[in-house]
């Protein structure tokens, strides 16, 4: 373990929240992508790696005072993969649904102007989506309703849920190549 490592420990056990500030700051979309890597799921990654920052600042007190902080990172996102896999039932539509990387393509961004466009477009064409389309996919994607309780929710089947959700996966997917492509009036 090196002296950073000791420092951060202790500021963290001295309640700084500062620190886990900077944690997120030099780690977050490393871990993101690692995470992502492991269960392809962009969403949940993000989901993921935030519950291991808020876990560290709610057992900060409870954090072994001898671990090197980024291994500590790396292992508790990778057993929280392992732990989402063993516990979701993953569609393999949701697997190769849409580009999940995009998110992180965004926020990689360098101009902060690009970035907000992207984001515009990106919720134009959601918002594009046909009424049922766009329900589905915000009950899903937004709140995290499996497929089996939208259907069962909306009086329909779960093989019209994965049918929705797949028209909008293509429809985002489409608007996104057709952004980085440069064409201008794309979302209908």
């Amino acid at each position: 373990m090196n002296s950073d490592s000791r420092l951060i420990l202790s500021e963290l056990a001295n309640g700084n929240s500062r620190i886990v500030g900077f944690l997120f700051d030099k780690y977050y979309h490393s871990l993101c992508r690692y995470a992502y890597s492991m269960i392809h799921n962009l969403e949940e990654s993000r989901d993921l790696v935030q519950e291991v920052y808020l876990k560290i600042w709610e057992r900060r007190m409870l954090l072994p005072s001898n671990v090197d902080i980024e291994n500590y990172l790396y292992r508790a996102v990778k057993n929280g993969c392992l732990d989402y896999l063993k516990s979701a039932k993953v569609r393999q539509t949701d697997k190769a649904a849409i580009p999940e990387n995009l998110l992180l393509v965004v926020e990689d961004q360098s101009d902060p102007k690009e970035l907000e466009n992207l984001r515009n477009t990106i919720s134009e064409a959601v918002n594009s989506l046909p009424k049922t389309t766009h329900q589905i996919y915000q009950m899903h994607r937004t709140q995290g309703i499996k497929y089996r309780e939208i259907a069962e929710e909306l009086n329909i089947s779960i093989k019209t849920v994965e049918k929705h959700m797949s028209a909008a996966l293509k429809h985002l997917r489409t608007t996104y190549y057709l952004y980085r492509r440069g064409v201008e009036g794309f979302v209908q």
